[in-house]
């Protein structure tokens, strides 16, 4: 097969006042037409920096440096200006990016912003150009096509708008696709959905895609070569099947042998017989235009148990989130009652909620959108403990903050740094040290790990149980990830179309599903086979 995209001895270097950090390192290889080259390695090893890269989309600052070559077509890119550039972006090379909220515009509707990229590639007419986006916007699953033409992105869950982000890049048939962490925020059965909508495009014309994701689990499902990064180096490439059976790389084995295994044996913990929070009849709205309502979660009854961990799964839409963020008051209960030491939770005032916020945390899934990135560490984790007055000397805060970065496996060096100086996986710490400075009885977990890679996500798993069984917390862990979910929940919740459809153990739940959706979500999960 001929070469469609190569990179010789590619060097990008950010150039701050005082120092210079070398992001990548003299890195070369091929992807040929017809081919999926994967790019696998944990947070800061280099894989988005390589990508934006060749789409020309290093930031202005820091100032950059960039060395080496990128030839595509038998065009040298690192001569391109950006007005080159803008010809081939999205028509010839498209990139798909792992934060669909921030790429999309949130003042434009969503069928409106395919259009466009459309109407700018290609001299057609806006009849024609809407029938494209309503064809593309049909294969990547998305339903309801008529009200979900017009809606805005605030108005989908974070798989559907990761969606519309690969209907956007697929529009044109572009060349090649790069796909940084596609599939990260999404359930088993889309992303398998979606792996087929690439790979079908992949089949019927000459596109090649560049898939960067932490999932080594859709890297042995979906790609032909490998390539796996570590602090700006290539430290193993090859073909996908030889890198799996025979890894030559100390860090590739680690990486190997950090996937959840869905069927490893469980040992069961002795959980306290007495419920901490009860849903009773829970119902949850959402305002969708002219005066109109959209039940998100229907008429939900479940107890969660003193220091248990309750994992809730199922698909984007499924209603998973909305229920979770009730507990915590994020979202308003339109129906029923929740039940917090039998207190009814939904019937405090704000005022009255203060004094419970102590012992009801959540952590989020982007701990880059959730942390002030104009406040230090300090100030993230030692905010709360001066809002509820549990700490008010500044020497006596310094020694607190300091002892909860040890408990989540940092040190004090990190007092003192903003969140851009930090990696996903210590901002994630820094988010899970907030979280149990109050002490928490209850900790929401929504996707806390989805973005990580699997060494970083296999640390965070352990740190979650180790500090449960330090603190006695009770999880509440959303996540589609079932490998994940194997390892960290006592219990698990299936929901679909807003209702818990199965209840059980998990280990039980696992190996005999009894619902038909069930079956189908663990059926779906990518296997990687033990060598």
């Amino acid at each position: 097969m001929p070469t469609l995209l190569e990179v010789k001895n590619l060097g990008v270097t950010f150039n701050y006042e005082e120092t210079s950090i070398q992001a990548v390192k003299d890195i070369s290889f091929k992807l040929d037409k017809k081919k999926i080259l994967g790019i696998v390695g944990e947070s800061g090893s280099g894989k988005s920096i390589t990508a934006k890269s060749i789409m020309g989309l290093l930031p202005d600052y820091p100032d950059h440096t960039l060395s080496g070559e990128i030839i595509f077509n038998d065009a040298h890119l690192n001569n391109f200006s950006n007005q080159s550039f803008q010809k081939i972006r999205g028509k010839d090379i498209a990139m798909i990016f792992q934060d669909p909220i921030s790429s999309l515009n949130p003042r434009i509707t969503i069928g409106k912003q395919i259009t466009e990229v459309i109407l700018q590639h290609k001299k057609i007419d806006k009849k024609q150009a809407k029938a494209m986006t309503i064809d593309i916007l049909e294969k990547v699953g998305i339903q309801n096509i008529e009200r979900n033409f017009n809606a805005y992105p605030y108005e989908f869950s974070g798989g559907m708008r990761q969606r519309v982000m690969i209907a956007m890049a697929l529009v044109l048939e572009p060349q090649v696709l790069i796909a940084d962490e596609p599939t990260t925020a999404l359930d088993v059965s889309t992303q398998n959905q979606l792996l087929e909508l690439m790979k079908s495009l992949y089949e019927y014309i000459d596109t090649s895609i560049l898939f960067i994701t932490h999932d080594l689990g859709i890297v042995y499902q979906f790609c032909d070569e490998l390539i796996v990064m570590k602090q700006g180096e290539v430290v193993e490439s090859g073909s996908v099947e030889t890198i799996f059976q025979n890894p030559q790389s100390a860090y590739t084995r680690h990486l190997i042998d950090s996937i959840p295994d869905l069927y490893a044996p469980k040992t069961p913990r002795q959980i306290n017989s007495d419920t901490l929070l009860k849903f009773e009849d829970v119902s949850v709205d959402y305002p969708i235009g002219n005066g109109a309502q959209f039940r998100a979660v229907k008429h939900v009854n479940l107890n969660i148990k003193s220091g248990e961990s309750l994992g809730i799964v199922g698909e984007s839409g499924s209603g998973k989130s909305s229920l979770a963020k009730t507990v915590v008051g994020l979202n308003e209960i339109s129906e029923g009652y929740i039940w917090y030491k039998n207190l009814p939770l939904n019937l405090f005032s704000a005022k009255e909620m203060k004094s419970l916020r102590k012992d009801i945390q959540m952590i989020f899934q982007d701990p880059y959108a959730s942390i002030n990135p104009r406040f230090k560490v300090i100030d993230i984790i030692g905010r709360p403990l001066k809002i509820h007055n549990m700490i008010n000397d500044e020497n006596a805060l310094e020694t607190a903050v300091i002892a909860l970065l040890h408990r989540v496996g940092l040190d004090e060096s990190f007092l003192y740094r903003f969140p851009h100086e930090l990696s996903g996986g210590q901002r994630q710490r820094i988010s899970i040290a907030r979280a149990i400075s109050m002490n928490p009885k209850v900790i929401v977990c929504d996707e806390a790990v989805s973005a990580l890679d699997v060494s970083i996500q296999k640390e965070i798993i352990q740190l979650l149980k180790q500090l449960q069984e330090d603190m006695g917390i009770t999880y509440i862990f959303i996540t589609h990830d079932m490998g994940v979910i194997n390892e960290m929940c006592d219990r698990i919740a299936v929901m679909q179309n807003g209702k818990i459809i199965e209840l059980n153990d998990t280990e039980r739940l696992i190996t005999n599903p009894q619902a038909p959706y069930t079956q189908k979500l663990i059926s779906e999960v990518p296997t990687v086979p033990k060598y």
